[in-house]
């Protein structure tokens, strides 16, 4: 199974096909990409408990106020490099007050204009461009059961060149 959560970003060739990039007999299709993905992210993020080291003093995040635990993992991406993940935890209040959110706000915040609002914390982001847009998995049958996965193409974060 490829990885495919890493920091770097992929090289388009990587990429299933689509209409803007050329075609390639080695493009995964659509449907193995997203779902090979998704599995590898689901199987992440359950290791975190066990995999990532907590910090022990609780952070703030204005303007919300709950308290934020983060957790961190350094990961051997390749013998000559590693990678430093963050995992926050939070709780939230379900309601559209200051310090707080509605679940729907939040739902658009994170899931939905996840990469636009992550300029407000990471002072590298300077700014946002989608690149690629595939079908959602409304039109895709996806194994485990994964329903709404939009699927996007964003330059990479990093001060290397995408290629």
């Amino acid at each position: 199974m490829p990885l495919y959560l890493r920091l770097n970003p992929h090289p388009f060739s990587s990429l299933p096909d689509h209409p803007s990039l050329e075609p390639s007999p080695t493009r995964p299709p659509l449907h193995e990409f997203v779902s090979a993905l998704l599995t590898e992210a689901q199987i992440f993020v359950t290791s975190i408990p066990d995999t990532f080291r907590p910090d022990r003093k609780p952070r703030r995040s204005p303007p919300a106020t709950a308290h934020v635990s983060l957790s961190t993992r350094t990961i051997s991406a390749s013998p000559r490099s590693n990678e430093f993940w963050v995992c926050r935890k939070s709780v939230h209040e379900d309601a559209s007050v200051a310090g707080s959110a509605s679940w729907e706000e939040f739902r658009s915040g994170l899931r939905e204009h996840h990469s636009e609002h992550e300029m407000e914390y990471t002072p590298s982001v300077t700014a946002v461009e989608r690149l690629l847009e595939w079908p959602t998995a409304r039109e895709m049958e996806l194994d485990g059961g994964w329903t709404g996965v939009d699927m996007h193409g964003e330059p990479g974060r990093t001060d290397e060149p995408a290629d």
